[in-house]
């Protein structure tokens, strides 16, 4: 997605640049709503913490996010945040995942190893 920035070296005014910016969210918004409501229909779906474990921080972020990824490949869909804890700022991510069958979740916990995975 463009920033306002990139928008601005293109060209475009200020106020076309910040319209088309926020039209460009609205359709990322409402892409995404569809998917999880697309997900939340499902029988196997999942609502999946995966957390950091003190030993593993200080990882580059893709790290994280490659294992994850492949922890999820099994999933017939899913959605991903990255998310920082209120009390101490830990990164840790949540995932939207539907499976077509029942999770087997030694699976998971067998591929992702930096840190605890929670269901």
């Amino acid at each position: 997605m463009k920033t306002l920035d990139d928008r601005l070296q293109e060209g475009q005014p200020i106020q076309k640049a910040i319209i088309n910016l926020n039209k460009s969210y609205q359709r990322r918004d409402s892409r995404l709503k569809k998917r999880l409501e697309n997900i939340l229909q499902n029988e196997y779906t999942y609502f999946i913490t995966f957390t950091i474990a003190p030993k593993n921080y200080g990882l580059k972020y893709n790290t994280y996010l490659r294992k994850i990824k492949e922890a999820l490949g099994h999933a017939s869909s899913w959605v991903l945040n990255s998310d920082y804890g209120d009390k101490n700022g830990r990164l840790h991510f949540h995932a939207v995942a539907t499976f077509e069958l029942q999770l087997d979740y030694n699976t998971l916990n067998a591929i992702y190893k930096y840190g605890t995975i929670d269901f």
